[in-house]
């Protein structure tokens, strides 16, 4: 990516969006051994401005001698500081480039200027390398389709430590859609085979992730040809019945920043556990009976390209199907 001609425009967009955020233009990656030499330049610093510190008159009770070197030091450290947050924000920046680099088109929606410079006051300070990468899908993800991500969800990510950030991926790896409401299934003999304790969702709950109140539910209506529908992961599952009625689940319902982080945190799915959340559907309402199939694409207009995974669940029996079809 050292050269502009070969760039994506999703990179030139990219660059843009972080001049117009940082005031600067961004440094090419050839230049990047600058920053590398500037910090060999922190302990060599041999003068510094020390202004009015120097005279007769500046009544701190310091040497001009003691004055001197505090000064020093002072700019060492403040030079310190300021190339780490530099290197950490290049490195973000790399990281989005590089997701980029596999998005041949985005949205022409320019990004918001003020989102971009909260986000470089937000991740200057992250050294973290699996906070930094959370931080790349994030730009990626705002540079690919604007207002994707709240200021809110900046604030919220930028207090998050990486034990925390784990958590909460150990947690998505539950989650399920269920009409558009992302959650986690508020079933304590369910959660408990997962690991999925109380605290931990008390925990997610004060990094305002999760609603954790244990009061929420929501409603799946389904009727004779008309399923409802629910996503986990990769997954599309369709629950059919005989006869009209409303199933109703109660969840931990993840909170606006909960949901927009959901979609760049990185997880490994368990399908035992939507089976398990399944049974439990099919336990309470005999007359369901569940299809799941494999999503290929999320598209733009909200549907989906998938595939049916060959299997039905019900109360009373599973059968076992055979045909993969290809369906929009």
């Amino acid at each position: 990516m050292e050269n502009n001609d070969v760039l994506t425009d999703s990179v030139k967009k990219l660059y843009k969006s972080v001049s117009e955020g940082l005031g600067t233009m961004m440094v090419p990656k050839s230049l990047r051994p600058v920053i590398d030499s500037e910090a060999k330049l922190i302990s060599n610093a041999e003068e510094v401005d020390i202004g009015w510190l120097l005279t007769e008159e500046n009544q701190t009770g310091i040497s001009i001698e003691e004055t001197m070197e505090l000064c020093k030091r002072a700019g060492s450290r403040l030079l310190y500081q300021e190339v780490k947050k530099q290197k950490n924000i290049e490195d973000v920046i790399a990281g989005a480039a590089n997701i980029l680099e596999e998005t041949p088109t985005v949205s022409k929606d320019p990004v918001d200027p003020d989102w971009m410079t909260r986000f470089f006051n937000s991740v200057q300070d992250v050294g973290n390398l699996e906070m930094q990468k959370l931080w790349s899908k994030l730009l990626a993800g705002e540079v690919r389709r604007p207002s994707s991500y709240s200021l809110r969800t900046l604030d919220i990510l930028s207090k998050l430590s990486s034990e925390e950030a784990k958590l909460f991926a150990e947690i998505c790896k539950y989650i399920v859609e269920y009409s558009g409401t992302a959650a986690l299934l508020n079933d304590e003999d369910i959660n408990k085979n997962y690991n999925l304790n109380y605290e931990k969702i008390l925990r997610l709950d004060e990094c305002g992730l999760i609603d954790s109140s244990g009061i929420i539910s929501v409603t799946l209506k389904v009727a004779p040809g008309i399923p409802f529908e629910a996503i986990y992961g990769n997954y599309l599952i369709h629950g059919e019945s005989s006869k009209d009625q409303n199933i109703n689940l109660p969840i931990y319902k993840l909170t606006m920043p909960g949901r927009e982080l959901y979609n760049i945190v990185s997880y490994d799915l368990d399908v035992n556990y939507l089976h398990e959340v399944e049974k439990k559907i099919c336990n309470q309402n005999y007359e369901i009976s569940f299809s799941e199939h494999f999503i290929i694409s999320k598209n733009n207009d909200g549907t989906f390209t998938y595939v049916t995974q060959g299997r039905s669940l019900s109360e009373h029996n599973t059968n076992q199907e055979n045909s993969i079809a290809s369906q929009e």
